[in-house]
C-alpha cells in the first residue's frame, strides 16, 4: 500500500504523468479529479471524468468535503484519505477499515456505511476481510463491474483501441475472480459476454470469441444466446474454441431438462455452428 502526502493546495489524480498523484488505469480519465487542502479542510472534486468517482461508494461530481477515513473510487482503484494532526509524531494507532459483503449483490463496501450503497441491502456474508488484506477477488469484482459499463460504450462508439484494453482488463478480473473461486454474479457475466462477443464480431477476432467460449466452458455455463448469435459467424483460428464448444454442447447435456429456453437456444446455435466448423475441417 503506498502512502502519498497532501500538500496545501490542489492535488490534481489522473491518469497523465503532469498530474501529481498518477493512476495508471484505463478507467481513469486524464485529469480525473482534484483534491484541495486549505487549513484543516480537505475536499474532494471530480472534474468531469468520463467514469465519475465514489466517496464511500456514493457517486459525487461537485466538492465534496473530506474526512478521515473516507475511501474514494477512482475507476478500479480505491484510496483512503487520513488525517492526521500537523504535530504527528509516530505512528498512527487508528483502526483500519473493514469491508463487509453484501449478501445480495455479493460486492464489498465500507462497514461503517450501515447499507451497501449498491442496492441498498442491510444484509451481510458472513465473511468479513479487511481493506488491506482484501482478497484478490475484492478488487476483481469491483473491476469488472464498472469495466463492463465502460466497454459497453466504447463499442457503441466505435472507440476500438479503448474497447481492447478495457476488454483485456476485464479479462485479467475476471480471471482473477474465476481463480479465486468467488462467485460469479450470472447478470454481470451475462452483460460482459454480450459486450464482449460484438467487439469481437466487429474486429472478426477469434482470440476474443474462443477466450469467451472457454469461460464459459471452464464455469460448465451456457453462453447467453445473445452473444452466441454474434459469435457464429467469426472463423475460430484456435482449435480451442471448437473444443470448448464441444465440451460445452456435452456437459449440458446431463442437466438439459433444467436448462432456461435461452440456455436451449443458445446451445442449438452452438451445435449448429458446431457441424458447421466439423465440415469446413474435414477431408
Amino acid at each position: 500500500m503506498q502512502e502519498v502526502d497532501l500538500a496545501a493546495g490542489m492535488t490534481l489524480l489522473g491518469r497523465s504523468p503532469d498530474c501529481a498523484v498518477t493512476i495508471e488505469d484505463p478507467l481513469v480519465s486524464r485529469e480525473h479529479a482534484r483534491i484541495t487542502i486549505r487549513g484543516d479542510a480537505a475536499t474532494f472534486e471530480d472534474l468531469g471524468s468520463r467514469n465519475g468517482s465514489r466517496i464511500n461508494g456514493v457517486p459525487v461530481r461537485q466538492a465534496t468535503p473530506l474526512k478521515d477515513g473516507d475511501r474514494l473510487r477512482i475507476g478500479t482503484q480505491e484510496l483512503v484519505f487520513c488525517k492526521f494532526a500537523s504535530d504527528r509524531s509516530g505512528p498512527s494507532n487508528r483502526r483500519t477499515g473493514f469491508m463487509t459483503y453484501c449478501a445480495r449483490c455479493k460486492l464489498p463496501y465500507p462497514e461503517e456505511m450501515g447499507a451497501c450503497p449498491h442496492c441498498g441491502s442491510l444484509e451481510r456474508l458472513e465473511e468479513e476481510a479487511t481493506l488491506t488484506g482484501a482478497k484478490a477477488a475484492d478488487d476483481s469484482t469491483w473491476a469488472l463491474l464498472l469495466a463492463t459499463d465502460v466497454l459497453e460504450r466504447a463499442v457503441a462508439n466505435g472507440r476500438h483501441a479503448d474497447a481492447e484494453r478495457i476488454l483485456r482488463r476485464s479479462a485479467n478480473a475476471l480471471g482473477e475472480t474465476i481463480a479465486a473461486k468467488a462467485a460469479v454474479d450470472e447478470e454481470q457475466l451475462r452483460k460482459l459476454a454480450v459486450v464482449a462477443a460484438k467487439y469481437a464480431r466487429v474486429q472478426s477476432s477469434s482470440q476474443w470469441a474462443c477466450w469467451l467460449l472457454g469461460v464459459f466452458d471452464s464455469l460448465e455455463r451456457v453462453p447467453p444466446v445473445e452473444a452466441v448469435s454474434e459469435l457464429q459467424g467469426i472463423r475460430l483460428e484456435d482449435a480451442a474454441g471448437p473444443r470448448a464448444i464441444d465440451s460445452i454442447i456435452r456437459s449440458s447435456k446431463a442437466r438439459r431438462s433444467t436448462l432456461r429456453q435461452s440456455d436451449l437456444e443458445a446451445l442449438s446455435i452452438l451445435e449448429l455452428w458446431g457441424i458447421s466448423i466439423q465440415k469446413n475441417t474435414g477431408p
